[in-house]
């Protein structure tokens, strides 16, 4: 990766980009994420990281591979959760949910902006 002069992340200039700049930014992610999604899984696993390993969770260190969406949910939690706080989200991850290529920390760090437009995703 190279640096080009000109570019900061969004959490360093949102602030300051106007509200068709916003609208703007919205747009173009949108355009990347969903090609991204595109992006076929190469991997044995319906939840692994591009070289069918462990994902990394910022949260919690490595978790997986998985094949089962119903493993992959049940690790999204600490292990010390309650059984309460389980049970609470245990509607959501009933739900049946397709898995898609995707960037794992799409923060404002990692959103590169040149002169008010998105110049990149990095990490």
């Amino acid at each position: 990766m190279t640096q080009i002069g000109g570019q900061q992340t969004l959490k360093d200039v949102f602030h300051r980009l106007s509200y068709p700049e916003r609208k703007q930014l919205s747009q173009d992610l949108k355009q990347i994420i969903s090609q991204l999604r595109m992006v076929p899984n190469q991997t044995p696993y319906r939840f692994a990281n591009t070289l069918d390993g462990a994902l990394v969770d910022h949260r919690g260190g490595r978790r997986g591979p998985f094949n089962l969406l119903s493993d992959f949910n049940y690790h999204l939690f600490p292990e010390r959760a309650s059984d309460t706080t389980r049970n609470a989200f245990s509607a959501v991850h009933s739900r049946q949910h397709r898995s898609f290529f995707t960037h794992s920390d799409l923060y404002s760090t990692n959103i590169i902006i040149c002169q008010g437009r998105l110049a990149g995703i990095v990490d």
